[in-house]
């Protein structure tokens, strides 16, 4: 199980880029604009060269009231309580869930996900685009409530 330590420094926002290849480095890097400088056309769509190769990409902006955050597992543990218990005792061996500390590195508001020669869309079946906006659906679904629901679609 996993569970995160503290919020991220606020003037730690970025743009989080989906890309459609493997990169063997987890990590920051120092950043120029010999590496990475995406062009963004007047429709939205944004254009960058990624070791000579031609990508196209397609922002998805996290609706009002959600954010994305950059994570980093670490391997400091938190402790767990027993539900129903107020004096708060640690949980007994047999009961604990190993539970580590997610430390946040940042907050995005968009992704933008790349495509080969392409600009990604739900529409063309590109499967990062359908999940990063299933997901945002799902999500909205589990924390709507059902009057909230009913309103928005009428009843049913």
């Amino acid at each position: 199980m996993l569970a995160f330590s503290s919020p991220p420094n606020p003037t730690s926002k970025l743009t989080a880029n989906l890309l459609p290849c493997s990169i063997k480095h987890s990590g920051p890097i120092a950043m120029t604009s010999h590496h990475w400088n995406p062009t963004v056309h007047n429709d939205g769509t944004q254009t960058a060269y990624f070791r000579g190769r031609r990508l196209r990409g397609k922002a998805v902006i996290l609706p009002k009231g959600y954010c994305g955050y950059v994570v980093e597992k670490t391997d400091a543990m938190v402790e767990q309580r027993r539900a129903g218990e107020g004096g708060g005792e640690p949980q007994e061996q047999e009961d604990a869930v190993e539970t580590k500390a997610m430390e946040l590195k940042a907050a995005f508001e968009e992704v933008v996900v790349w495509g080969h020669e392409a600009v990604p869309s739900e529409q063309a079946g590109d499967e990062y685009v359908r999940g990063v906006e299933e997901w945002i659906a799902f999500a909205h679904a589990m924390h709507s409530s059902d009057c909230s629901a009913e309103s928005e679609s009428g009843p049913q």
